[in-house]
C-alpha cells in the first residue's frame, strides 16, 4: 500500500531571509578592498571541542533544540602574517537560526557592557544592526590598524 505524500505542498516556504553565517561572509568580502588587501576576515566553522568549550551553556539548555546546532568564529587576519589570526567572536545559532549567540573578544564585551558571558540576539535585523556597532567599535578599529601597520 503507497501512502502517498504526507509532506504537504513546501513551495510556500519562506527563504528570504540570511543566515548570520550568509552575513559574515557578506562583511568579510568588504575587508580586503577597505584594507588595500592587507587584511580578510574568515568565517570557520568551529571544531567539536572547540564548540563544547564555548557554547556549552548553549547545549545543555533544556529549552533549546536537542541538536547541537551551527557555530562559528569570526578572525582577522593578514596576507602577510600566515600564523596570527585574531577572532573577534564566536557565534551559535540552533536550527531554528535565532536567536543567535555571540561570544565577543574581552575588550569588546566591556567596550559594549554586556553583562553576563555572552550576547544573544533575537532577529536577522537585531543581527545586522549588532553587527555594525561591533565592525565599526573602537577595539576593531585599533586592531585592524595594528594589523595594517604589522603587515607593510
Amino acid at each position: 500500500m503507497e501512502t502517498g505524500n504526507l509532506w504537504g505542498d513546501l513551495e510556500g516556504l519562506d527563504l528570504e531571509f540570511n543566515t548570520p553565517k550568509e552575513i559574515l561572509e557578506d562583511q568579510a568580502k568588504f575587508l580586503p578592498k577597505l584594507t588595500k588587501d592587507l587584511l580578510y576576515a574568515e568565517v570557520k566553522e568551529l571544531e567539536s571541542s572547540e564548540l563544547y568549550n564555548t557554547f556549552e551553556y548553549v547545549l545543555d539548555r533544556e529549552d533549546e533544540d536537542s541538536d547541537d546546532g551551527f557555530a562559528y568564529k569570526f578572525l582577522l587576519k593578514s596576507r602577510f602574517m600566515d600564523t596570527y589570526r585574531f577572532e573577534l567572536f564566536r557565534l551559535h545559532h540552533a536550527i531554528g537560526i535565532y536567536p543567535v549567540t555571540l561570544y565577543l573578544d574581552n575588550e569588546i564585551h566591556k567596550e559594549f557592557n554586556i553583562t553576563g558571558d555572552f550576547k544573544e540576539i533575537k532577529s536577522e535585523k537585531d543581527f545586522i544592526e549588532f553587527l555594525t556597532k561591533v565592525l565599526q567599535c573602537d577595539r576593531v578599529r585599533r586592531v585592524i590598524g595594528a594589523l595594517m601597520k604589522l603587515s607593510k
